[in-house]
């Protein structure tokens, strides 16, 4: 793949994937106030699925911050990343390869997030698996 269209593609993606962080942080955030955001993707009750269970458990927060704010973070660094190897050809191979490493990264940690989804919380949140679909992508 030449340089263009791989920068475009790890933006958009960088872009899908803060789009649904920046949406799972007003769920957290909604939460921490009483109010309840998502609808029945978010907490479909009688269903392995429920963002309110996993936004709000322990496992949801790294060092006081939601996890959905450290992957917003995550994805601007790899949007700026993107941009960078798009537009600089002589520093795209260094942007891809920390791109790369910051997707290995992130997709460990997704394996990590997923065993304690279904072993501790037992409950799935649809959105992080939208996030890990894209890290995998």
């Amino acid at each position: 793949m030449r340089r263009g269209p791989a920068a475009l593609i790890t933006g958009i993606l960088s872009l899908i994937g803060l789009g649904i962080c920046v949406y799972l942080e007003i769920v957290h955030l909604g939460l921490l106030r009483g109010e309840l955001f998502g609808g029945s993707a978010c907490s479909a009750a009688g269903t392995a699925f429920n963002c309110h269970a996993v936004t709000t458990s322990p496992a949801g927060t790294l060092l006081g911050l939601p996890l959905a704010l450290w992957g917003a973070v995550g994805y601007l660094v790899m949007l700026g990343l993107s941009i960078v190897a798009w537009q600089v050809e002589e520093d795209a191979p260094r942007a891809f390869t920390a791109l790369f490493s910051i997707s290995l990264a992130c997709v460990i940690a997704d394996a990590v997030l997923l065993a304690v989804m279904l072993l501790y919380i037992h409950y799935l949140c649809p959105l992080c698996l939208g996030t890990y679909a894209v890290n995998l992508l």
